[in-house]
């Protein structure tokens, strides 16, 4: 019975470290990616359009965590959910190794988006890699 405790409580706390990870990033400017970021435009498409939320009729932000959650809400609700890792490789825009912000499950096996990443500031751009797709730029909630 002491060993089923012992094994027991070992488990609880594995499992507790392990919901806690805290994310890795490629580069040390890449960490201010963490935090609320509101769309400001987007720019791209076929036709080669700017959208705003103004003219697009509704709001979106960002909120990257530490854990590595990452949640986009429209409108102030909670549009999608996935996790976050940011990792070095080849961009279609680019033939220089670009960083790539990926979604997708906690274990990194499924993959639902992929974006080019540029960080400057209090400014945030996501490029969405594949062609005649769009560029997304945003702002740094206060």
């Amino acid at each position: 019975m002491k060993n089923f405790n012992l094994i027991t409580c070992s488990f609880v706390l594995l499992l507790l470290f392990a919901c806690k990870k805290k994310t890795d990033f490629p580069s040390k400017d890449l960490e201010n990616i963490i935090g609320e970021w509101e769309w400001e435009e987007a720019s791209g498409g076929f036709a080669g359009v700017t959208v705003t939320p103004a003219s697009e009729g509704y709001t979106e932000s960002l909120l990257f965590q530490q854990n590595g959650e990452f949640v986009k809400y429209r409108d102030s609700l909670e549009y999608q959910n996935y996790f976050f890792w940011i990792t070095e490789g080849s961009s279609i825009f680019s033939a220089e190794p670009a960083y790539l912000l990926l979604l997708g499950s906690r274990d990194q096996a499924t993959i639902n988006f992929t974006y080019s990443i540029d960080l400057d500031g209090d400014i945030l751009y996501l490029n969405e890699e594949c062609n005649d797709c769009f560029r997304f730029k945003y702002r740094r909630k206060p």
